[in-house]
């Protein structure tokens, strides 16, 4: 992955984070997909927990 393409996927998987964390107290029904589908990506992306969160 080029260092645009890293900087571009890590930005997705923060703006998912800060929507995960927004919708955790909600009524959201969809919000375990979201958590399943974020954790999926972050898995296989091999990026440091610590530049997401």
């Amino acid at each position: 992955m080029s260092s645009g393409e890293r900087h571009k996927f890590l930005d997705q998987l923060k703006l998912e984070y800060r929507h995960i964390v927004i919708k955790y107290f909600s009524q959201d029904n969809s919000l375990n997909n979201r958590i399943d589908e974020f954790v999926n990506l972050y898995f296989f992306s091999d990026i440091p927990v610590t530049q997401i969160v």
